[in-house]
């Protein structure tokens, strides 16, 4: 029995290939073959029109004669650059979805598509995906890079590592387990919604929150993280500036700001980024945040799951 599963995300991974990323799993091109199932498949699946993938294009951006304006230009690959990317395996599928969790935690991360099977004995190929995610990459424009993502050794071994660990993890963290599946639902969400804002904040507070006493103003969700973020984020295995992002907020009003944008989504309000919460400058850039913050604490959460669980409860 063996297998692939089709690489969602045009990438231009900068390692040689086949490239192992767990035991008995390698990135590697697409053959021919394999190709033409994959394109039949990306049909059945693509139900949005402006969909322009980069498998087989490169975008350039170019000057525009309007200030403000952007212009791009396509350019067809040749054949053997295609962007048709499979992870082969032996054997069944069943370490897949741990690597897809761990995939999802690099700075450029990936998404994994359908998979393809073939057993002896068997005519045909049999076939699988995840039925709200693989078409809600295509209808979500936000989701798709406008050039491919180039990936590193680097990114490879962190992915390696985390699905090692995440595949050892002790049953007492099952809520461990459980952020990675929330974190992987959001999937299903538009990247643009303000629930995908919500649905992030879940994944935090699940990981370094507990239950606030009714009786402790100091024991509030926003005093919690606001104390135990600075304290974690020492220990990340990538560097977190906020001051990139948001300027010379520090990091206390920061997250101020962004409970108080949650706030306002939670409770149905108009969530605009205006007025006090200006700062924040807008969704995409509040979302893009939190989703590092996310993978960083899931990274954390397998390397150290004692420390983060003790750092939740107290």
């Amino acid at each position: 029995m063996s297998g692939y599963v089709f690489v969602l995300t045009p990438i231009e991974p900068e390692v040689e290939t086949p490239f192992q990323v767990i035991p008995k799993h390698f990135l590697q091109r697409a053959a021919d073959d394999q190709i033409a199932k994959i394109k039949a498949l990306l049909q059945r699946f693509n139900t949005n029109p402006m969909f322009v993938p980069l498998y087989e294009l490169d975008i350039v951006e170019l000057p525009s004669d309007k200030p403000g304006n952007r212009r791009w230009e396509h350019t067809r690959l040749p054949p053997e650059k295609w962007r048709y990317w499979i992870i082969h395996f032996e054997g069944n599928n069943s370490e897949i979805q741990g690597l897809e969790y761990a995939l999802s935690l690099m700075e450029q991360d990936i998404e994994l598509g359908f998979f393809v099977m073939s057993m002896e004995g068997l005519t045909g190929d049999g076939y699988g995906w995840h039925f709200h995610y693989v078409p809600a990459y295509f209808n979500d424009d936000d989701r798709q890079p406008r050039t491919a993502k180039r990936i590193t050794g680097v990114d490879l071994q962190l992915a390696g590592e985390c699905c090692s660990e995440l595949k050892s993890l002790p049953k007492q963290y099952a809520h461990i387990r459980r952020a990675f599946q929330r974190f992987a639902t959001l999937r299903a969400v538009p990247k643009s919604s303000e629930l995908t804002v919500i649905g992030l904040f879940s994944v935090i507070e699940s990981l370094l929150t507990h239950a606030p006493k009714a009786n402790d103003p100091t024991d509030s969700l926003i005093r919690q993280i606001s104390h135990k973020i600075p304290l974690v984020r020492k220990r990340f295995r990538r560097a977190l500036d906020h001051n990139s992002v948001f300027g010379g907020l520090n990091e206390d009003s920061l997250w101020k700001k962004l409970y108080e944008y949650r706030s306002k989504v939670v409770h149905g309000e108009d969530a605009k980024l205006s007025g006090n919460l200006q700062a924040l400058k807008d969704q995409k850039t509040v979302a893009d945040f939190l989703r590092e913050i996310v993978k960083l604490l899931l990274i954390q959460s397998l390397d150290e799951p004692l420390l983060v669980t003790d750092l939740k409860e107290c």
